[in-house]
């Protein structure tokens, strides 16, 4: 897995097997690296991208995960 760590081998069978799993990482990674871009193609198309605010925007917030220290919601 790492080069600079493992010594060289002169068995044709152990480099047949290096060889095997290089090339299985390799593909891997591609097919990881496609399947990313195909999700993130779909999100795109059925996600719209949300409003942009400025400082000074006016906007409503919901305070319905919020808790309150007062007596009650209504008064809060």
């Amino acid at each position: 897995v790492f080069a600079h760590q493992e010594p060289e081998v002169t068995v044709p069978a152990a480099q047949s097997l290096v060889r095997r799993c290089k090339n299985a990482w390799i593909k891997a990674r591609a097919s990881i690296t496609r399947a990313n871009a195909r999700y993130s193609h779909q999100h795109l198309r059925s996600h719209r991208p949300g409003p942009s605010y400025a400082p000074g925007d006016k906007v409503w917030v919901s305070t319905a995960g919020l808790r309150v220290r007062a007596g009650s919601r209504k008064l809060a």
